[in-house]
């Protein structure tokens, strides 16, 4: 599974060497998000990747990338960062898509619909959404269940 995930998201060489700086970054970025959720319970791999992992599937067709930019650029991002809640999307939750969504549909825009302006402006707001996970401070707070001493 490890390896399917790899290299679908381009993160073996000779691929990952071929890539740009900021998508490296990007990729790093998107595994201590990862590694923040899955300290709170939240699942790492999502339901979704497992799916279209285990089957074969045609690559997007050549309006995947606007219709990737446009749901990025849709995305509240703005509001969550003013706000703790974004832990509630779906796409955080356990057996839900997982963030590696967003990885997954911007690799596969600049791998099947080029790395033009569109490509860069949206390895930006997936960096932005990132951070404002990792800076969330639910991620780092730990509960401890109470004993009943009766």
């Amino acid at each position: 599974m490890f390896s399917g995930l790899k290299r679908e998201l381009g993160l073996v060489d000779p691929v990952w060497s071929s890539h740009p700086p900021e998508w490296r970054n990007l990729c790093t970025l998107w595994l201590r998000v990862e590694g923040a959720l899955a300290r709170t319970g939240r699942a790492i791999l999502s339901w979704m990747l497992n799916k279209k992992l285990s089957q074969e599937h045609p690559p997007p067709n050549g309006n995947f990338g606007k219709m990737w930019t446009t749901y990025l650029s849709r995305l509240p991002i703005t509001e969550w960062e003013n706000a703790s809640d974004i832990l509630k999307e779906v796409w955080c939750r356990p057996r839900q898509t997982g963030v590696v969504f967003f990885l997954l549909g911007t690799y596969w825009q600049g791998e099947y619909c080029g790395t033009g302006k569109d490509w860069h402006n949206n390895v930006q707001r997936v960096e932005r959404l990132f951070n404002i996970l990792l800076s969330n401070p639910a991620l780092y707070a730990f509960t401890f269940p109470s004993r009943n001493n009766s």
